[in-house]
């Protein structure tokens, strides 16, 4: 969120610096790439934290119905 907030105000700067510049047409494709980009970097920290999640699973599910046997 901070990149494409980063992004969209430099984008801002720039349309206030060349006024001939369409930004709405510059801006939808740079904000989809940075998107992309930002959301393949955050990949390797997401699916470490998905596999502490999963390695934990078996545990809570048996606490769980551990719980639910009156």
């Amino acid at each position: 969120m901070v990149a494409l907030l980063l992004t969209n105000v430099a984008l801002a700067i720039l349309s206030k610096a060349v006024p001939q510049l369409n930004a709405m047409m510059v801006s939808f494709p740079i904000t989809v790439g940075v998107g992309l980009i930002m959301f393949g970097a955050s990949l390797p920290i997401v699916s470490s934290a998905i596999a502490g999640w999963f390695s934990h699973l078996p545990g809570s599910v048996d606490t769980m119905i551990q719980q639910l046997k009156i």
